[in-house]
């Protein structure tokens, strides 16, 4: 039994029908994944203007998300800002604020390990700690008995003659017990800071990662860029210059943070200036009135270490002052720029509407001659050509 059929007309509706069904589900798959990215898009819309480390008391190390005793948020802050610099005068604030951020980080180092000092010539052992404690007395005096041997068996010069073999291996000998004698006393050493809570070790190591990553910081190349005026010329399209506004909004709310956060730790370290300075005065006076010694001479050098505390903590608060004076003058600056751009998206505005208006002029008049009647055919389609031939000169790009 043979099909009928089909009409061309009829493998035409149905090609059409079929078509018309496949745009249909593609553009609503399309419509739903961009719906999609908008509200994702709305829900991160913060990602870009804000720091996490600039919230208090999540201080981190520039290599991760390991936590340091010393809050190196000053030079976190400092550093990213930088990365963000665009113009010639941002990149100038932004080497200011690194240098002092940079130096506020070396006085928080400075004053976390006099503070450590002090809590650790106080702190009581007791049980373990006690015990560590003689132990590394005692493995202090055994490292310093083998280093008396060493010195007592190194082998004279080359022009002086040369030693027995015995010699060399006592020598040997000698200065194998030293390296496993001070590495136990350096596995000592670490078990009762442990144990005691001292930090010393630890704030140590912190300051010579810092110092490692400055120097490979400073290494590295920083360009600098444009005056503001003549970076402003690279936004040669609309898009190019919405995007340039965005990004300088970003720029400057992440430097309002960075003011806010300064801010925040000058009154954080005054109030530290304060409760310290009043603590020193109230015990100074007590300590010149004891009559022994020993603990007078203590109590004086607890002062002193207290009032070189104090002396760094002026310091911190004057370096966080000037920070955040940089920062509202690199905020400004920002600001001058947002104008500047703002000014330039007004301009391409004007042009598109200048574009939309003359089209939508032209459209009409075209239409009212194409509508006259005694137009020929051949003169309507020399007026179409001249039309498409005007309307491809208006669109091609101009040169940069």
């Amino acid at each position: 039994m043979s099909l009928p059929p089909v009409f061309p007309d009829a493998a035409n509706k149905i090609r059409s029908r079929v078509f018309r069904r496949t745009r249909s589900t593609l553009l609503l798959a399309l419509s739903g994944l961009l719906i999609l990215c908008l509200v994702f898009a709305w829900i991160t819309r913060d990602a870009m203007t804000h720091f996490s480390f600039l919230a208090r008391g999540s201080a981190r190390a520039l290599s991760g998300t390991k936590k340091t005793i010393v809050d190196l948020t000053p030079w976190q802050t400092a550093s990213t800002l930088a990365a963000l610099a665009v113009t010639a005068e941002e990149t100038e604030y932004a080497r200011e604020a690194e240098h002092l951020a940079d130096h506020e980080v070396d006085q928080a180092f400075a004053a976390a390990l006099r503070q450590a000092t002090i809590q650790a010539q106080h702190r009581n052992l007791a049980g373990n700690a006690l015990a560590l404690s003689r132990r590394v007395d005692d493995l202090q005096q055994l490292v310093n008995q083998d280093l008396a041997v060493v010195r007592q068996l190194t082998p004279p010069d080359e022009g002086k003659g040369s030693s027995a073999s015995s010699d060399d291996t006592d020598f040997d000998i000698a200065k194998a017990q030293l390296q496993l004698d001070s590495d136990e006393l350096e596995d000592a050493q670490d078990d009762l800071a442990r144990a005691s809570g001292d930090q010393r070790a630890q704030i140590q190591s912190e300051l010579t990662t810092h110092e490692a990553a400055m120097k490979k910081y400073d290494s590295a190349s920083h360009l600098d860029g444009q005056i503001a005026l003549l970076s402003v010329g690279r936004y040669g399209t609309l898009t190019g210059r919405m995007g340039a506004w965005n990004r300088q909004r970003t720029r400057q709310s992440l430097l309002e943070q960075a003011v806010a956060q300064s801010q925040d730790e000058v009154r954080n370290l005054t109030e530290q200036h304060n409760a310290l300075e009043a603590h020193v005065n109230t015990i100074l006076p007590a300590a010149s009135n004891l009559d022994d010694r020993a603990a007078k001479l203590a109590a004086i050098k607890d002062r002193s270490a207290e009032r070189q505390l104090l002396t760094i903590l002026d310091d911190r608060i004057q370096t966080y002052q000037q920070l955040a004076t940089v920062y509202t003058k690199w905020s400004a600056q920002v600001q001058r720029q947002h104008r500047i751009v703002g000014h330039l998206i007004l301009q391409s505005c004007a042009w598109v509407l200048v574009i939309l208006i003359c089209m939508v002029l032209g459209d009409a008049l075209v239409r009212r001659i194409m509508a006259l009647p005694a137009l020929e055919r051949r003169q309507a389609q020399t007026l179409r050509m001249v039309l498409a031939v005007a309307v491809q000169v208006i669109d091609k790009p101009k040169p940069k």
